[in-house]
């Protein structure tokens, strides 16, 4: 690609810069494409290890609710059966 904007370049000064505005551009956007991926997968990476650290999968949010249930249903148990031997 290059030869061919070099080659065009060669027919007047005009065609010149034009070629060298083109050369310029493509490096240009290659440079920032690869700036914007490199932003995309930071900002992933940055997402998936917030969500990993301070969010709780399903299982682990349904386990913890089932838990509480047992844990209060034994307070309730352990609460009238001492409250029955010490006014029985």
């Amino acid at each position: 690609m290059l030869d061919y904007y070099l080659a065009i370049s060669q027919m007047s000064l005009g065609k010149l810069i034009t070629a060298t505005l083109g050369i310029a551009l493509i490096r240009m956007t290659h440079k920032v494409a690869k700036v914007i991926r490199k932003n995309n997968k930071t900002a992933v990476d940055e997402e998936y290890y917030y969500q990993k650290k301070n969010l709780q999968s399903p299982k682990k949010a349904r386990l913890i609710q089932y838990l509480k249930i047992i844990m209060y249903s034994l307070i309730k148990i352990i609460i009238l059966f001492y409250g029955q031997n010490v006014y029985g």
